[in-house]
Order: structure tokens, then sequence, then C-alpha cells
């Protein structure tokens, strides 16, 4: 994977699926989150909680419009602890 300062680029095989721009962003994109997560047509909800090792995470969903960003069909579940409110577990859907 390579950027020239015009076009990202990248060699084919079988788990690109031929998108280079979503794959020369995603990992910034994980490593930020959440602060990322303001970025024009999110969609956020609420989900049921957790159950971890006796502790029950409440969660929030993170979802896009159609057409938004490199890959609009993604899902985010992001787990918060009850107490501190810090995020404690995040899934990648």
């Amino acid at each position: 994977m390579g950027f020239d300062g015009n076009e990202v680029w990248m060699e084919s095989d079988s788990t690109s699926n031929g998108n280079p721009e979503f794959y020369y962003n995603v990992m910034f994109y994980f490593y930020a989150m959440p602060f990322v997560l303001a970025d024009d047509g999110i969609i956020y909800g609420d989900i049921a909680p957790l159950e971890f090792e006796g502790t029950a995470y409440p969660g929030i969903s993170i979802s896009y419009k159609e057409g938004v960003g490199s890959s609009s069909k993604d899902e985010y579940f992001i787990y918060y602890n009850p107490e501190t409110y810090q995020m404690a577990i995040k899934w990648l859907g």
C-alpha cells in the first residue's frame, strides 16, 4: 500500500476487496476511535447492555447514512463502564 501524493494504491489480494482508499484510512479510524465519531452522517443509537464478568456495560451503536464515508455499511458498538463512563469495549461490525 502506498500514497504518491495524489492516489492511494495497493497490491490486490483476497482481503483487499479492491478499495485502497478504505484501507489507507482504516487504521487511523480504529486507533482514534471514539474521537473521530463526530463525522457528518453518523447515526447514534442505544443498544442493550452487554453483560461481562458480572458487570452490565451500557452500549451505543454507531452507523452511517447511505453513501457516507468509504464504508457506509459499517457498524460500531461501544460499551462503557457504568460508573466511570469510560469506553470499556468496542466491537466493529
